[in-house]
């Protein structure tokens, strides 16, 4: 089974998930120490649903907050369920059972969409304009 955009994570539950693993994604946040999260994401969702800069690259986030507004940050790993070849991975962090049935994927950033982004110029990241979850 392939993870899409609009697949819920409950819809996956005992399915076959060949060519899916388990890892470590990364994703960076203001380190403000508050409830809710001001996460990288990416400039041009800011007027649609918040696009969350998440990759399997610690290094490549590494890049991504290089590039930001100098600000006191974090690097998160978080445990989830990725299809590398589909492009989405499901957070399974901190789940309860309707949270699992509910969760929708978020989109991977992989090398080749950071580097095709740099290239355009820019500034394709930025931090998140308010609170995120």
């Amino acid at each position: 089974m392939q993870i899409t955009a609009t697949s819920r994570l409950g819809e996956i539950l005992d399915q076959d998930l060949l060519g899916n693993r388990v890892g470590y994604v990364f994703y960076a946040e203001l380190d403000h120490r508050l409830m809710g999260q001001f996460p990288a994401i990416f400039s041009d969702s800011v007027d649609v649903k918040h696009r969350i800069v998440v990759t399997t690259s610690r290094d490549l986030i590494e890049e991504v907050v290089a590039g930001l507004p100098d600000r006191r940050s974090k690097i998160m790993p978080v445990l989830a369920l990725i299809d590398e070849e589909g492009g989405f991975v499901f957070d399974t962090s901190l789940l309860n059972a309707h949270q699992w049935e509910m969760k929708l994927p978020l989109q991977l950033m992989n090398r080749e969409e950071y580097d095709r982004l740099m290239a355009e110029g820019g500034e394709p990241f930025m931090w998140a304009p308010g609170l995120i979850g």
